[in-house]
């Protein structure tokens, strides 16, 4: 459904802010420490992940394992390949600074 940029007001796909938008928010990929060294890190880690253990979570907290297909390498420490919304829920508790660089919550 398509809708509007909450910033510029831009007619969008989908999410609530447009592209541009977002790197002037937020900081470019690179700039928030997800270049192409951490870019490549990721697909190689998530692809070994997925070759041994298929494609599952390994689970977050009370979470155990579970079926997922977006997974993501979460920074950790050490690094470690988690699903997406286990990946939103960790940052939201731990490091809510990093999340959101523009001054904590919204």
């Amino acid at each position: 459904m398509k809708r509007p940029c909450l910033d510029c007001g831009r007619t969008i796909p989908k999410g609530s802010i447009c592209s541009p938008c977002r790197t002037a928010r937020y900081g470019s990929s690179g700039a928030r420490g997800y270049g192409a060294s951490w870019q490549a890190l990721s697909r190689r880690m998530r692809a070994e992940w997925v070759a041994e253990n298929g494609w599952v979570c390994p689970g977050w907290g009370s979470d155990g394992m579970h079926e997922a297909t977006d997974l993501v390498l979460d920074h950790g420490p050490p690094p470690q390949v988690i699903c997406r919304y286990h990946n939103g829920v960790k940052a939201q508790r731990f490091d809510r600074t990093s999340a959101y660089p523009k001054g904590g919550d919204r």
